[in-house]
């Protein structure tokens, strides 16, 4: 009876005690389990001072690895080119004429868009609609959506030439290679797919659209600004002289619009450029002789005043003298701009850039005859005032004042010189950076494989 009791009791609590182990031991294994699936987490380091959180100095330590899946995915054979050649229909990229990749960012400030119209573009598109599928990720260097177009140098060297006839080959006859970032071809060579019009570009058209020969210069826009305000000043100077000097100045404007002409649409030939630079010098000559002569004018002038009405007159003198040598700046400077888009030699091309800061600087300092002008007048209502009738102390009183205004107007005219000078001269010197760089090409091509834009790339 007593064993049966004591098996009662014990029974029930060594069940117990066993189902407990096992649930214990089953929560332990699970827990081991997880921690060897689950990533080590760097406990959450934060900055003494800030109180931001710190990077993990070793990120490698305790990183969930990749499923070996990610890995066979990652080290697939499909890739994305970087770059496509075009060749002929042997279709091998080693014998390609022309090369496509991903434009640079940092080149973005030397794109110069070229004129090119609708039409060329249309029929140029069939070479650039396969561009936007070359590798690329966001934040690269690379831009997303212009490509460095290179021709062969020896397919290049022959289209500077004009000799064309060799590299010109039909469109049906290119073949598009892709390329990886090894320089291995990838697969098979492409044909071109012709457009709506079933028509397909040759090499020749592409380089017709992207050689910046006979396409307006970078420096014309400035040119036209130049121009712009030239003859507007011209059409204003009959306020301020005579009719005489009116029409000396409206004979040289037509003369400068007729050497425009000749040297940005005209001139083709280097007999031509030179003759049209000849034109621009002795130009710049005579209107360089006015500017001496009121140079000179404004020293002995200023010399010479001693009665009021002889500063009324000078100061009167001074608007046109400021008007015509400010017209002297500018035709100066628009034969300066003449000789660089005209492709003058290097070193008259550096002449003319110094030019452009001289004549500003020999701007003629007018304040010295003002000045004459305004002590006269000071002296007269100073010391000599008991002397003067009304009408003398009235017109004293206004030189003083025209001395000031006259001051301010030169003042705004120099800086609108200089300011205008230090933007052309930026200019020019990086067109004369330009010329002693080879010519790179850039298109601008949408995600559809519209073709948006064509540039040629001077660094």
């Amino acid at each position: 009876m007593l064993i049966d009791d004591m098996s009662g009791v014990i029974l029930p609590a060594a069940i117990g005690a066993a189902v407990a182990g096992t649930i214990v031991w089953q929560l332990l294994r699970n827990k081991n389990n997880k921690s060897a699936t689950k990533a080590t987490v760097s406990p959450d380091r934060r900055h003494p001072e800030t109180g931001h959180p710190v990077p993990n100095e070793h990120p490698a330590v305790g990183a969930v690895e990749k499923h070996d899946a990610v890995h066979a995915f990652d080290a697939g054979v499909v890739k994305r080119p970087t770059m496509f050649a075009v060749t002929t229909d042997e279709g091998q990229a080693a014998s390609a004429m022309l090369f496509m990749q991903r434009a640079f960012k940092i080149d973005r400030e030397f794109w110069h868009p070229l004129s090119v119209g609708k039409a060329q573009k249309k029929l140029l598109e069939p070479l650039f609609e396969q561009v936007c599928k070359l590798a690329w990720l966001p934040g690269s260097q690379f831009e997303r959506h212009i490509y460095a177009v290179s021709f062969c140098p020896k397919v290049e060297a022959a289209f500077k030439l004009g000799h064309t006839a060799e590299f010109d080959c039909a469109g049906d006859r290119l073949r598009l290679c892709s390329i990886d970032e090894t320089g291995m071809q990838l697969g098979g060579a492409m044909s071109l797919q012709p457009d709506r019009d079933g028509r397909l570009p040759c090499l020749g058209d592409l380089w017709d659209a992207l050689n910046p020969t006979g396409k307006p210069h970078a420096l014309e826009s400035e040119l036209q600004i130049e121009l712009n305000v030239l003859q507007e000043h011209v059409t204003e100077l009959s306020r301020h002289v005579s009719a005489k000097t009116t029409a000396v100045w409206n004979e040289r404007l037509e003369r400068v619009m007729a050497l425009v002409e000749d040297v940005c649409h005209k001139a083709q030939t280097e007999a031509e450029i030179q003759a049209c630079h000849m034109r621009g010098a002795d130009l710049s000559e005579e209107v360089q002789a006015d500017a001496s002569r009121i140079d000179e004018a404004i020293k002995t002038q200023a010399q010479a005043i001693t009665t009021v009405e002889e500063a009324d007159q000078a100061l009167q003198l001074v608007i046109a003298y400021m008007y015509v040598r400010e017209l002297v700046v500018r035709v100066r400077r628009v034969c300066a701009l003449l000789h660089v888009i005209g492709g003058d030699r290097f070193e008259n091309e550096i002449r003319c850039v110094n030019d452009i800061s001289s004549d500003v600087k020999a701007f003629p300092d007018v304040r010295s005859l003002i000045d004459a002008a305004t002590h006269l007048a000071h002296d007269l209502l100073s010391h000599d005032s008991r002397g003067l009738n009304e009408i003398e102390v009235v017109r004293a009183g206004e030189v003083t004042r025209h001395a000031r205004e006259l001051n301010e107007l030169h003042d705004l005219y120099l800086e609108q010189l200089i300011g205008s000078a230090h933007r052309l001269q930026e200019q020019i010197d990086r067109c004369l950076m330009w010329q002693t760089h080879s010519r790179r090409y850039a298109v601008r091509v949408d995600d559809d494989g519209t073709l948006e834009e064509l540039f040629v790339l001077y660094a």
